[in-house]
């Protein structure tokens, strides 16, 4: 009896604490994706702003390059399986192993961890990189064309962008200057006026004085 009331307890413990550590595990995820935000960079980067417009423009180039590495892998991984997969020494024990090994040698990174090891295993792994070394090499200056021709129309526009915002801030300098000539010379208009009608009111002070007394007599 005690051990039955106990079992739903330890299950309920359980299973708390795997979503515990499935929630766990999404904050984590989450966390990560903050990376994201390192995009925002592009906006001031001349050389990501280029890239990002290569992309955007040679999807197809890029759609078939990774189409032939697909097509390449699946061949070529299929063959070095069926050679590979008899011989005790070998490496390719699971279909995995030949994609990752044909993805690998067909990007000419040759990690060297899973390797062919029969005679006809090698002779496939030497097509596989001749193979990749095709694929990847013929759009890639197609790309390479479009990334400099997005590269220096954005100088271009850059420099244009820097020419307008100093012909713009010469123009402001210039309005502000002649609006500050135009009031100091108003003030010193208004004050030369103003002591001009200063120094005469007193004489015609006296003149008028002068006026009534004669008026009087």
């Amino acid at each position: 009896e005690v051990h039955d009331s106990e079992d739903p307890l330890l299950a309920g413990d359980l299973s708390r604490t795997t979503q515990y550590l499935r929630l766990l595990k999404l904050a984590r995820i989450i966390k990560t994706l903050r990376i994201i935000r390192i995009f925002k960079l592009a906006r001031h980067s001349t050389g990501l702003q280029a890239l990002g417009n290569t992309m955007r423009s040679n999807y197809k180039e890029l759609g078939l390059l990774f189409l032939l590495l697909g097509m390449g892998a699946i061949m070529f991984a299929s063959m070095a399986y069926v050679f590979e997969k008899e011989d005790e020494d070998t490496t390719f024990t699971t279909m995995l192993d030949a994609y990752w090994w044909a993805i690998i040698t067909m990007t000419t990174v040759g990690y060297g961890d899973v390797v062919p090891v029969t005679p006809i295993g090698k002779l496939i792994g030497c097509f596989c990189a001749i193979f990749g070394v095709l694929v990847i090499g013929l759009p890639i200056p197609i790309i390479g064309n479009s990334f400099n021709k997005f590269y220096a129309r954005q100088k271009r526009w850059e420099k244009r962008e820097a020419l307008a915002a100093n012909q713009r801030a010469l123009s402001l300098r210039r309005k502000m200057s002649a609006r500050y000539l135009r009031q100091s010379f108003r003030d010193k208009n208004v004050g030369k006026l103003l002591s001009r009608g200063s120094r005469r009111r007193p004489e015609s002070k006296g003149s008028d004085s002068e006026a009534t007394m004669e008026d009087i007599t």
